[in-house]
This record gives C-alpha cells, sequence and structure tokens, in this order.
C-alpha cells in the first residue's frame, strides 16, 4: 500500500490549535514517518510559517498549499477550501505529482489522534476496507433521518474519483461539504469504521469518555473544541509509553 496523505486544513483562526495537533502528531511519530507524509493547507487569507514546516518536516515529508478561492464564514469558508484543495490534489496527481500516497486522511484542528500509532490502525482500516471504498468515515445522522459520512474521513485519491468532484466546481454555500457531497460518496463506495469518531462541537472531553472511545477502538476524534484530547494522548502515550 501507497502512503497516507494527512491534509491539514485551517484558517489563521484555529492556527494555533492546528499547530498544537501537528505538534502532537510529531511527538508521537518515531523517527521519520516512512508511512505518511503532511499537508498544510490554508484558507487564501492565512499563513503557513517556514518554522512550521521544518518541525512536521523532522519527522515527515511536507507539503503546503495556500487556497485560492475566496470565501469566509461557516460553512462557505471550509466548503470552499475543501474543493480547492481536492482541485489542487487532482492538479498535481495528473502531473505525477504525489504519486507516492493513493489515499488522504483530512484533518481540522479540532481533531486528534488517541493512541501513538493511531496512523498505523488508520492504514490498516483502509486497507481492510471492504471494496469498492473510496471513503472510510464516521457515517451517522446529520438531520431529520439523513446520514451522511463526517469529512474528517480518509479519502481515495483516484484520479477518476478526485475529478468527480472537481468537475461539479463546488457546491452550496449554506451546506457543509460533507452533508451535501455524501450521497455521491455513497454511490462510489464508503464504508464506516469504528477507528474515527465524531464529537461535534463538543467543548471539552474528560478522561473517561476519553476511555470509553478507545474502548470501542477508536484512534481518532474529531470535534472537541479545546485541548483536552492532545493533552490526555501525551499524557498516556507519551507520559507512560504504554497507550498504543
Amino acid at each position: 500500500m501507497k502512503k497516507t496523505l494527512l491534509v491539514l486544513q485551517f484558517y489563521e483562526g484555529d492556527k494555533a490549535q492546528g499547530k498544537h495537533l501537528t505538534e502532537l502528531i510529531c511527538a508521537l511519530q518515531r523517527g521519520m514517518s516512512q508511512e505518511a507524509g503532511v499537508l498544510l493547507a490554508c484558507r487564501y487569507d492565512a499563513t503557513i510559517e517556514d518554522d512550521w514546516v521544518y518541525q512536521v518536516a523532522r519527522k515527515f515529508n511536507v507539503d503546503t498549499h495556500t487556497g485560492r478561492r475566496r470565501a469566509h464564514g461557516w460553512p462557505f469558508g471550509p466548503n470552499e477550501l475543501w474543493y480547492d484543495t481536492i482541485q489542487w490534489l487532482y492538479e498535481n496527481k495528473a502531473t505525477g505529482r504525489f504519486n507516492q500516497y493513493d489515499h488522504a486522511l483530512f484533518l481540522e484542528p479540532d481533531d486528534a489522534p488517541m493512541c501513538a500509532n493511531w496512523i498505523e490502525k488508520i492504514r490498516e482500516g483502509w486497507a481492510a476496507a471492504d471494496q469498492p471504498c473510496y471513503v472510510m468515515g464516521h457515517i451517522h445522522d446529520y438531520a431529520a433521518g439523513q446520514t451522511h459520512v463526517n469529512g474528517n474521513a480518509v479519502f481515495s485519491l483516484d484520479e477518476k474519483f478526485l475529478f468527480s468532484i472537481v468537475r461539479k466546481h463546488g457546491g452550496a454555500p449554506g451546506v457543509g461539504w460533507d452533508v451535501e457531497w455524501s450521497p455521491h460518496f455513497f454511490k462510489w463506495g464508503t464504508r464506516n469504521t469504528p477507528l474515527i469518531r465524531n464529537c461535534y462541537a463538543r467543548n471539552t472531553l474528560d478522561e473517561a469518555s476519553f476511555e470509553f472511545l478507545r474502548s470501542q477502538g477508536c484512534v481518532m476524534v474529531h470535534g472537541v473544541k479545546d485541548l483536552s484530547v492532545l493533552a490526555l494522548t501525551r499524557k498516556k502515550a507519551l507520559g507512560s509509553g504504554s497507550l498504543r
């Protein structure tokens, strides 16, 4: 299996938490990763400092992308950043760049790994997913019985799949892209996984909840707005070295 691309999308307002996330990801990584690389993808008006890139580059091959679509607010801003990142990946895949990757885990600053070998576990889940599988993530009800896959998920970098998104040039400004596009993903092949869990807009996560999610097979959680998960993972995985 080819390498995993970790894509962190952010804007200036949540960049600081994104830095905390990459600091932990690097701390959990023993030596230079042979299994994953990192793409830092920011909104058009945000910045990516050289020292941040250098820090991540100590453990991962790093690329950067500054969004080209000018959109603000939620969900239009994140929507347009995602569309633009997908388009940029498609453009570069077509030229042979990123050929070392065949799938990408899309992250946001409110994501957090929950164990030291979280990348290995995600890769194992992707390799074992029933086929066809073009998106693997947490599938759940959004509203009024509408089922969708949370966008913090693993996406195939197959060029035909990427083009099926790029050719439509975007979507509705007032609907989260993962909600709008889930029917499209389901048509291609989407798989639920216990490895990723969405805790949408949760202010914090206590230790008991952390351990419960871990007991359910979760290795990455999305949606916790403070640094509690990062702190718990750092404590348990790096403090004792036992949380694999």
